[in-house]
């Protein structure tokens, strides 16, 4: 595919965003899904030329939930007839979690001329948007991609970037309601956020609307370590008739008066 048919094709992608919320989705088969879509939104059917795809993971090589992915990524797409070494050549970095790195690395694959990128995560999409305009891109886990302005909609996203979005931001303000209908005499609420996720912030807001629109006293702890949310957890539930939400994992956990 030339950078001429390669533009052509990016500046037509409309590939829906997959919502996957709190749906239980089995591992393989939203990899497999992934591995079609990126695909399907930037080479079409299977051709003889050898297509190129990037790769850019968030993590470290060494955290192995990303690299067990990663396999089940590959393993899928040989599946769907993408074999490396045979039609696919796969370009893969890693950014450590850093986003000096993610940008160089950003850069680097968009001058490899990739057929199409594969972002991990939201922290990765601004590093790419600001590389390439024209190269499709496919993210993973993507916090409200709407509301920080990396597409148009969930329905037509508009431009390169397509994916999946792991959450509705709107369920921070739900959980809120929960907490109240689960403990009726509940007068503050305390949400522990990953301190080093800033696409927490739309789904904090949400959170902190709906905790006021019902009378409740939101905080947040933003958790870097066991001894953070363990010392943000005793200081609120001194006053009592608390409760608690975990972010991403979801589990409401009722404070009792500390002792």
């Amino acid at each position: 595919m030339s950078v001429t048919d390669r533009d052509r094709a990016a500046s037509s992608v409309h590939c829906p965003l997959t919502p996957m919320g709190f749906i239980q989705v089995k591992r393989r088969e939203f990899i497999a899904t992934l591995g079609g879509a990126a695909f399907a939104c930037s080479t079409g059917a299977l051709a003889d030329a050898v297509r190129k795809v990037g790769i850019l993971m968030a993590p470290s090589e060494t955290d192995p939930e990303p690299a067990r992915l990663l396999d089940l990524l590959r393993q899928s797409l040989a599946e769907l007839g993408w074999r490396e070494g045979v039609n696919l050549q796969v370009e893969l970095r890693w950014a450590h979690d850093e986003q000096a790195r993610a940008r160089t690395y950003a850069r680097e694959l968009v001058e490899l001329g990739p057929d199409v990128i594969v972002a991990h995560s939201s922290s990765l999409l601004a590093p790419l948007r600001d590389a390439t305009s024209t190269i499709p891109i496919v993210f993973v886990l993507a916090t409200d991609p709407v509301g920080q302005g990396y597409v148009s909609s969930l329905a037509r996203p508009g431009g390169n970037l397509t994916g999946f979005t792991y959450m509705d931001v709107s369920t921070g303000g739900k959980l809120v309601e929960l907490v109240r209908e689960i403990a009726s005499d509940t007068t503050g609420v305390l949400v522990s956020l990953d301190g080093d996720n800033r696409s927490t912030l739309p789904w904090w807001q949400s959170f902190d609307q709906a905790a006021h629109a019902l009378g409740l006293e939101p905080q947040q702890a933003l958790v870097r370590t066991g001894q953070v949310i363990n010392a943000a957890v005793h200081a609120f539930a001194l006053p009592g008739k608390g409760s608690m939400v975990l972010h991403r994992k979801t589990c409401l956990c009722p404070i009792g008066r500390a002792s």
